[in-house]
């Protein structure tokens, strides 16, 4: 049963994005013809690189089964290949490949599933406060919404976000969490719209560096033997380091120009920290699967609030300053 349902969740993820490998474009990129007209024996090398990126985790069989199908499909190869080299990959196709994966790690791991149990503070044979201590380590997609108008900066970054959290339990289902959050990007400052907006990698002015640093409470409720609902929140702040964006020209760095990285870097550093913007408390919610008595896999999804909009009396677009995480969770306790 738990292989039919990861065939239909392959399916679902991956049907939307084979079906396209016999367009000669991908997310509105012409296909290099050079990569389509390779000769068999370097085909069947990109063949295998595309099927590289694929996480399946069955049997030998179904692998060179998909292999032969990545081979016959015209231009497959190809397509694959500048899908992964170039990194055309829009974030809900993305979402959908990392629940793929992370359903195909459930399904297949050779490890004996144990009931699902939560610590209990001051259980037996817990003498000290490192041996209450749970760690965790999150991998997650951190999703911005802009909304600054035509040719003003990127529209929605979605960045990767390596994270850790340390947990101690409180009572029963209940515990508390410390967590931080890593990400980073480029920002630049409009005078016009008067505030720090996140810009593409060639527009650079400024290198912002991120850690979220939360405090939530966490509590748990119990689905199946194996299976629990995690709801949690909190507090949190952005501690964001603002300096210059590396290897500029000299042009950009002229210190007196508003469009030069100096003044730039300086006006996103004091936005960010002015006025308590860096106040973000946030809610979320997951699924943790009790891989065995000492390990949890799970899924994540957080969404942090700008709070510091009930006060700055700026006039700001609806989405401005809301962030939104999708991710795994994978807990030793």
């Amino acid at each position: 049963m738990t292989k039919f349902i990861y065939f239909v969740i392959l399916i679902i993820t991956y049907f939307p994005i084979v079906s396209r490998f016999q367009t000669p474009y991908w997310m509105g990129h012409p296909i290099d013809d050079g990569i389509l007209n390779l000769d068999p024996l370097k085909r069947d090398e990109v063949a295998k690189l595309c099927f590289a990126s694929i996480p399946l985790c069955g049997s030998r069989r179904t692998k060179a089964g998909l292999l032969r199908f990545l081979r016959a499909v015209e231009g497959a190869p190809g397509l694959c290949y500048t899908f992964i080299m170039k990194r055309a990959f829009s974030p809900l196709p993305a979402i959908f490949a990392a629940l793929a994966v992370l359903m195909s790690l459930i399904f297949t791991l050779p490890l004996e599933a144990e009931p699902f149990s939560e610590p209990a503070a001051g259980a037996e044979g817990r003498s000290s406060l490192l041996k209450s201590l749970s760690l965790s380590f999150r991998g997650t997609l951190l999703i911005i919404p802009e909304d600054n108008g035509p040719n003003r900066g990127a529209p929605l970054p979605v960045l990767p976000s390596p994270g850790a959290a340390l947990g101690y339990p409180i009572w029963g289902p209940l515990s508390a969490e410390l967590s931080l959050d890593m990400y980073f990007t480029h920002y630049g400052y409009d005078f016009e719209l008067n505030r720090a907006i996140p810009i593409e990698i060639e527009n650079r002015s400024a290198f912002v560096f991120g850690s979220i640093l939360g405090l939530q409470a966490v509590g748990r409720i119990p689905l199946r033997e194996n299976l629990s609902l995690r709801v949690y929140g909190g507090p949190a702040a952005d501690l964001r380091i603002v300096v210059i964006a590396a290897d500029l020209n000299a042009a950009d760095l002229v210190a007196d120009d508003p469009k030069g990285a100096p003044m730039q870097t300086d006006a996103v550093r004091e936005y960010f920290w002015g006025q308590g913007r860096w106040i973000f408390p946030f809610l979320g919610t997951g699924l943790d699967y009790g891989i065995n008595s000492k390990f949890l896999l799970g899924l994540d999804f957080r969404v942090w609030f700008p709070m510091y909009r009930l006060w700055t009396g700026e006039d700001l677009p609806a989405v401005e300053g809301w962030r939104f995480g999708v991710g795994f969770k994978f807990t030793v306790r």
